[in-house]
Order: structure tokens, then C-alpha cells, then sequence
């Protein structure tokens, strides 16, 4: 199977994720590796967590890894000519308590969109031809493989429908709990075709016209491709279990890494030592027939 794989976004902590994605992505298939990249490790446009994270430029040195490690075809690094950052939308999820940058989610679009052209301008120089294109931002840590041959066979019945075949979270939601879009934005695959459609048709949208109406970004995405013909699957490869965003180590919430509490009247939740990259020890139980019990030590998994 010749996959091409399609890094996007800021390098943030691609180093303690090389490693997972070589073994558990581009050992597996025959892959052709394209990036586009920003000249900072992290972004300064507002988000929907506070990014207090130590942001420096990208080194020659760095580049010239991201090469050897993943056998890039193309990279392109760029600079964000970022300006003032007043044009926010508010997140209907949390009540339009959180806001996001408009500003933001458009060059993580446009990231996603000059790397496919890096893809297209090989594939047409080289005429190569991929089953499938996945996009997958380079602080992502695979868990599992990523294995495309579970669902070949049934894309293969539908090769006439544009779709997006993305990996996701659980939601947190205290009374929605439910698998959707979270994270649907980070990993997701689809044929030549479909990938490129998608492209497109995000880096077109009117962020104006849902300044008060979006749920979060990833709903809003997936509602534009429903609208403009592209159907949405999302695979059982999920979030905090069998893939995660690796966060830069924020030494100033030491506390919030070492414990974390929350109670509630059917909820004990306690996490410990949660840096460590994988859970230690974790226990979900039900007691009483109503109060839930949430322990664990290291990374957690998934919520229950």
C-alpha cells in the first residue's frame, strides 16, 4: 500500500514523537513523508487552553533531523505573519466562555494546505500514485498501529464519495459522554481525491459568518464538509488511548502534573504524576451502584 503522510502545523514536540509515528505509521506502508512547518515551535494566537509554553525559532539543526528521521520528499518552513489578533469566535460548547482565533485556525488550515501541494507537485513531477494521504500534526504520539487495511476494503465500496476517516477523542462532557469530532481536526486519512477536497474546501471558509454560532472548530469543519458533499467516519483509534498530543512540560504547573482532585456527588477523580507518557496504574469502578471511581497514576487514558 503507498501512502503519503502529510505533517502540518508547528513542530512543538515532534522529538518525543518521531520515534512512535515511524513504528507505528511509516514502517507499515510504503510511505512518501511531505511537511509544512512554521519557523516558531508554538503558536502565540489565543486558543481555547492558555499557552504560557516557552517559544523559540526552529534550528537548522532541527530541519536537517526532521529529514533524516522521517525521509522527507519536501518540507517548507514558514514564518506567520501574524496581525493584530482581535477577530475571535466564541466556543458554544462552553457557553461562549472560551474563544478561539479566527486567525489561528486559518493557518492551521493553510498549513494543512500548502503541505498537500508539496504532495500534488511530487506526485505530478514523480507520477506517483498513493491509496491514501493521512495528515497528522508532528506532536502526536501513536500508541497503536495505524492500520489502513481494516478499512480498505470498505472505502474501496464507496470510491465515488468524498471521505474524511478521522482518529478523535472522547468527549469530557459531564452530561454528553459521548465518541465524536473531539481532536478530529489532528489525524485523519483519506484517498488523493478526498484529501484534496477537503483541503480546499476548509480554506475557504467565511470564519465571519459564525463568530456566535460555532459549537467549537471541529464541529464547524465538519458541518462545512457535510455541506460541500465530503462524509465524515470516525475510527475507533481514539484519543488518550491509542494516540495523543504531546504537551511541552509547563514546570510553573508542577502541582496540577504531580495531583490532580476532583469530587463530585457521583464522581471521585484522581490522577497522579500524570507527566509520566503512560498510565502506571488505573482503576475504573462503580461503587454503590452509582458513584464512580477514577484513579490513576501516569498518563491517563481516555476518561471513562
Amino acid at each position: 500500500m503507498k501512502v503519503a503522510v502529510q505533517f502540518f502545523g508547528h513542530l512543538r514536540t515532534f522529538d518525543k514523537c518521531a520515534n512512535s509515528v515511524v513504528k507505528h505509521l511509516l514502517s507499515r506502508y510504503d510511505c512518501d513523508v511531505f511537511m509544512h512547518t512554521w519557523s516558531k515551535t508554538d503558536h502565540t494566537t489565543k486558543t481555547w487552553y492558555q499557552n504560557k509554553r516557552q517559544i523559540r525559532s526552529i534550528t537548522q539543526e532541527e530541519i536537517e533531523t526532521l529529514k533524516k528521521i522521517y525521509h522527507l520528499k519536501s518540507i517548507i518552513v514558514e514564518e506567520q505573519k501574524i496581525t493584530e489578533d482581535t477577530d475571535f469566535i466564541a466556543c458554544q460548547h462552553s457557553n461562549g466562555k472560551t474563544a478561539v482565533s479566527s486567525q489561528g485556525m486559518k493557518f492551521m488550515l493553510y498549513s494543512q494546505k500548502k503541505v498537500n501541494e508539496l504532495r500534488q507537485k511530487y506526485q505530478k513531477e514523480h507520477h506517483a500514485k498513493y491509496d491514501y494521504v493521512v495528515m497528522i500534526r508532528p506532536d502526536i504520539r501513536l500508541r497503536k498501529d495505524f492500520i489502513l487495511t481494516d478499512v480498505d476494503r470498505e472505502i474501496n465500496t464507496r470510491q465515488d464519495l468524498p471521505s474524511r476517516y478521522c482518529a478523535c477523542g472522547i468527549s469530557r462532557s459531564r452530561n454528553f459522554p459521548i465518541i465524536g469530532d473531539c481532536a478530529s481536526d489532528i489525524v485523519f486519512f483519506g484517498t488523493p481525491k478526498a484529501v484534496d477536497k477537503v483541503v480546499d474546501v476548509l480554506n475557504n471558509i467565511d470564519f465571519r459568518r459564525h463568530r456566535q454560532d460555532m459549537w467549537c472548530p471541529e464541529e464547524l469543519f465538519y458541518l462545512e464538509l457535510e455541506r460541500a458533499g465530503v462524509s465524515n467516519f470516525f475510527l475507533n483509534y481514539i484519543e488518550g488511548r491509542d494516540w495523543e498530543i504531546v504537551r511541552p512540560f509547563n514546570a510553573v504547573k508542577i502541582g496540577t502534573h504531580l495531583i490532580r482532585f476532583k469530587l463530585r456527588k457521583d464522581l471521585l477523580r484522581l490522577r497522579l504524576i500524570s507527566f509520566l507518557p503512560y498510565p502506571v496504574l488505573s482503576i475504573h469502578t462503580v461503587l454503590f451502584g452509582f458513584f464512580r471511581l477514577d484513579f490513576c497514576i501516569g498518563k491517563p487514558e481516555a476518561d471513562q
